[in-house]
């Protein structure tokens, strides 16, 4: 796995927001964040797909549709006006979803078996 998209962000001060991404745009807007030195986190797994009779391994989100941002509302608005973002959801919450993301990324780090998903609508 590129441990530059589901690394944990060190040292991350902020806020916690959720990125709802314009369909399969999750991976450049973690190239753009990280290009902007912006705390994110992408948890990414490999699934295996075959195109045409082909096997491959693709790095896919954890999540589709979802990343991660950590940092200031400045932060998320500039997220937002890439036109890669389609909703910032802001979380109540921040301990729970930093707990719980730090759990998802232990259990990626383990090789531990996980499916992409997504929340329900």
């Amino acid at each position: 796995m590129d441990e530059s998209f589901g690394a944990w962000p060190q040292e991350a001060a902020g806020t916690w927001f959720v990125m709802r991404t314009r369909s399969r745009q999750e991976k450049v807007l973690a190239q753009d964040l990280r290009a902007r030195a912006v705390a994110h986190f992408l948890p990414l797994i490999t699934v295996t797909k075959f195109y045409g009779g082909r096997k491959a391994k693709v790095e896919t989100p954890l999540f589709p549709g979802y990343l991660f941002l950590c940092g200031s509302l400045d932060d998320a608005y500039a997220a937002d006006r890439s036109n890669r973002v389609a909703q910032i959801i802001h979380v109540p919450d921040q301990r729970r979803l930093e707990s719980e993301l730090r759990c998802v990324h232990t259990a990626i780090a383990a090789d531990g078996s996980l499916s992409p998903s997504t929340p329900p609508t």
